[in-house]
């Protein structure tokens, strides 16, 4: 099967809780603290840009990354992530 993503609250760093979720629509982004605490070796930014996956080598740049930004990019994707 596929891989498994975990949920992260990006005001806190921490996984969302029904109670705190609220916070999300005023708290600042913890980015650097969430990419830090992921255990995995490959980040997928999908969609237009590049921003994420930027800032992602800026804080962990022995990760892979990659993006998949167009039809031809999830193509590839899809092919290079069959089960």
């Amino acid at each position: 099967p596929y891989p498994i993503a975990g949920l992260m609250r990006n005001a806190v760093a921490q996984r969302p809780t029904r109670d705190n979720l609220v916070m999300q629509l005023y708290k600042p982004v913890r980015w650097q603290q969430i990419v830090e605490l992921i255990p995995c070796e490959t980040f997928y930014e999908i969609g237009p840009g590049d921003s994420l996956t930027k800032m992602i080598k800026r804080i962990r740049p022995e990760a892979k990354t990659a993006n998949v930004q167009n039809k031809d990019d999830v193509e590839k994707f899809m092919s290079e992530n069959k089960r």
